[in-house]
């Protein structure tokens, strides 16, 4: 017997037999379980399809019950996104076309390439302003919090969000123009969502319904969410967080914050601009309850006009996190009842790096602002031998 013939033989087949159980998965919708990038996501359903839509490669997923969902592909962990590519392949070879799509460079949904290009959507008003995308995946945000210790949040430059432009206000700081940021919406991202959900996004969306039935419309959304991540959805909700009516804004604030906070987060955050108060407010609140880093720089921004006490509240969220950014924020700045707002925060926050900017507002000419930076200090101070004094009497390890 020819030994060598026959391992070679037997390799052969046995890469016969790879080759055909990939193009099998490749080629046939199977039924497995989908997970997103994060991890945290995942759903049993059969791939039905993959298209190339304006934001990327897009899979189609059809679950038991027959309901049918669409994912971009980038947005699906790396063996998922990788059988996807695969299928999305064999189906143009099948046709004699070309792919010509990697992660390399396929499209990432919303984020890196619309600032590059500086293209503005289609369809929108000469005077609408549209918001940058975010700066960086949210996959490089680290170390969100879901409690209250605050001693973990990490912040990333890199990831940190800007708006596109300044909002006029008046002499007491409060904002005199809304912000309107908008996304232009396909109908290839709204063909996948169910009947009735689709009949409340045309309500939501219509330029001509009443708007207590577009209230209505967005009230009832919560009940019918539906199951996966739908951008088309998403950003019908993120034009409405421009609309005229601040109860719509509200409610498309609330669901974005419950649904899709992570790539919304821009478009939520813009609405500590609004000129209803009641939405500023809420804004505040969401962003209290989401802390997430990538807005401590553009917060710091609003340590100077009407609402710097609420700014303020939500930097301390971060704790010592924030402390850096805030002290290279207040250089230059002379206004004292910023100032008395800063030395209260860096008292709360602040820690040894601190010390050289209270000092400094410590010798201000305001008789408020030095007494403040005083406390501050002392504040610091008192809190750092406390902990330094718990450090000290723990048990130590034999």
């Amino acid at each position: 017997m020819d030994f060598q013939n026959c391992a070679t033989g037997m390799r052969i087949c046995i890469l016969f037999l790879v080759s055909a159980s990939l193009a099998s998965q490749t080629a046939s919708a199977q039924q497995r379980t989908w997970t997103d990038a994060s991890g945290a996501y995942s759903i049993e359903a059969e791939l039905n399809g993959v298209t190339q839509t304006d934001n990327g490669l897009q899979a189609e997923l059809v679950m038991p019950d027959g309901k049918h969902m669409a994912i971009l592909v980038s947005q699906l962990s790396k063996v998922d996104a990788q059988l996807a590519r695969s299928f999305y392949a064999e189906k143009l070879k099948s046709s004699g076309e070309t792919a010509g799509i990697s992660p390399a460079n396929e499209k990432m949904g919303s984020e890196e390439d619309s600032e590059e290009d500086g293209r503005r959507p289609r369809g929108l008003p000469e005077d609408a302003i549209v918001s940058r995308p975010l700066s960086a995946p949210i996959s490089a945000a680290t170390d969100r919090l879901d409690n209250r210790n605050i001693s973990n949040i990490k912040f990333d430059p890199k990831t940190a969000i800007r708006l596109e432009r300044e909002i006029p206000r008046d002499a007491k700081g409060r904002p005199t123009e809304n912000p309107v940021y908008l996304v232009e919406v396909s109908d290839r991202e709204m063909e996948f969502l169910s009947a009735n959900v689709k009949t409340l996004v045309d309500t939501i969306k219509s330029e001509t319904m009443p708007v207590d039935q577009k209230r209505r419309a967005i009230g009832k959304l919560k009940d019918v969410w539906p199951q996966g991540r739908h951008p088309g959805l998403l950003k019908v909700l993120i034009n409405t967080l421009s609309h005229e009516d601040k109860f719509l804004r509200l409610s498309a604030m609330d669901l974005l914050a419950n649904h899709d906070s992570d790539q919304s987060l821009i478009y939520i955050f813009a609405r500590i601009d609004d000129i209803s108060f009641d939405v500023r407010w809420r804004t505040y609140e969401i962003l209290t309850q989401l802390r997430d880093p990538r807005i401590i720089p553009e917060l710091c921004e609003r340590l100077r006009g009407s609402d710097r006490t609420k700014a303020a509240s939500v930097l301390q969220v971060f704790g010592s996190t924030s402390a850096p950014l805030v002290h290279e924020w207040v250089q230059g700045t002379e206004e004292e009842d910023v100032l008395l707002n800063v030395c209260q925060l860096l008292g709360n926050i602040g820690e040894s790096s601190s010390a050289e900017v209270l000092s400094k507002l410590a010798e201000h000419e305001s008789l408020l602002v030095r007494s403040q930076a005083r406390n501050a200090i002392k504040q610091i101070n008192r809190r750092l031998a406390q902990e330094s004094g718990r450090a000290s009497n723990l048990p130590t390890r034999r």
